[in-house]
C-alpha cells in the first residue's frame, strides 16, 4: 500500500518555519489512523550562529529573525532509531565550527 499525505498550512504567525510543524502534524495524524506505516517521525529546524572567537549558539526551532545571518540552518527528520533526512544550508562555517 502506498500512502501520500499533503499538509497545507492554513494559518501561521510566520515566526517559525512551518515545514517541521507540518511534518510533525502529519506524523501524529498517521499515528491516530489505522494506516500501517513505519512511524512515528519527528522533524526539527536547527540553526547555528557563530561569531568570531566563540563557539556560537545552536537554536532549535529558530524564529525567522534568528535565521537571518546564521552560518548554518536546516531540517533534521528521524525516528527513534534512524535519521531519515538532514537537509542543511551553510552560508559560512569555519573549520572550528564544522563539528557541532
Amino acid at each position: 500500500m502506498c500512502v501520500q499525505v499533503t499538509a497545507t498550512v492554513l494559518c501561521s504567525d510566520g515566526a517559525v518555519a512551518a515545514s517541521s510543524v507540518a511534518l510533525n502534524a502529519v506524523s501524529a495524524a498517521l499515528m491516530c489512523s489505522d494506516i500501517p506505516w513505519e512511524g512515528p517521525l519527528a522533524a526539527v529546524q536547527i540553526a547555528h550562529n557563530a561569531s568570531d572567537g566563540d563557539a556560537g549558539q545552536t537554536t532549535i526551532q529558530p524564529t525567522s529573525e534568528q535565521l537571518l545571518g546564521c552560518g548554518l540552518s536546516g531540517l533534521y527528520v528521524g525516528t527513534a532509531d534512524t535519521a531519515l533526512l538532514a537537509d542543511f544550508q551553510v552560508a559560512f562555517l569555519d573549520v572550528v565550527h564544522f563539528i557541532l
